[in-house]
């Protein structure tokens, strides 16, 4: 049967839509990209069969495609048959992107914090009258506040948005669902609720060794129902 160009490329789109929605590993991908390439053109074949002609068009892509569903079902379909076998990034590769994370935080938080901090060191060195004890009150809360959303957007934007912070990135982990499909916004601000309150990072991830070692979860993670694994490899 003769495929339109155009059905051939919608059909690619959509395959390259749903397979950004996966975290698997190379070899796994390449299976299943295979796999739902093929199920994708025998499904527009049948399309075009139901209105007797020898020619898939995009509609009946289209049409074959709705029968499977949305890209983020198709994905949810297919991961909760790979997540058990997704390997978890462990407490090591975790403080390694942690560490990482942490330089490029403290870089942008200086840059951004940086006039203010000036400010403040020039108050220190003047007649500390009501007008300059409050104006460094201001900057402080300035501070706080960029420091604050900076952690904000790196951790819970990058994740809710792409599954991973830049040090996740580096060392080829991403913050997904247990059963295998991409988190969102919710998940990502749920599991990093620690990372604002100092040093209770340190006892979320204790929690992860002596309790959920097995399933290397830290508590937050348990909350937000995601686990962290390894994409290459």
């Amino acid at each position: 049967m003769e495929f339109t160009q155009g059905a051939k490329d919608l059909i690619e789109k959509n395959l390259h839509d749903i397979m950004g929605y996966m975290t698997l590993a190379e070899k796994d991908r390449a299976d299943v990209e295979k796999e739902l390439r093929s199920s994708f053109y025998e499904g527009s074949e049948a399309k075009a069969k139901e209105r007797n002609s020898s020619t898939v068009t995009e509609e009946d892509v289209r049409k074959a495609f709705s029968d499977e569903g949305t890209p983020q079902e198709i994905t949810a379909a297919y991961m909760k048959s790979y997540a058990g076998g997704l390997k978890r990034a462990g407490f090591w590769w975790r403080s390694a992107a942690y560490i990482i994370d942490g330089v490029i935080l403290a870089i942008i938080i200086f840059i951004l914090a940086s006039p203010f901090i000036l400010i403040s060191m020039w108050a220190e060195y003047i007649d500390q009258t009501s007008w300059i004890v409050g104006l460094v009150i201001l900057v402080n809360l300035a501070i706080g506040l960029i420091v604050l959303g900076v952690i904000f957007c790196y951790t819970v934007v990058f994740e809710g948005r792409w599954g991973r912070t830049p040090g996740k990135y580096l060392l080829g982990l991403k913050v997904i669902k247990v059963d295998g499909t991409p988190i969102g916004y919710k998940e990502a601000l749920l599991r990093n609720i620690p990372k604002f309150f100092g040093n209770f990072i340190i006892i979320d991830a204790l929690i992860m060794v002596i309790f959920f070692g097995k399933e290397k979860q830290r508590a937050f993670d348990k909350v937000a129902d995601t686990i962290v694994v390894h994409t290459r490899g």
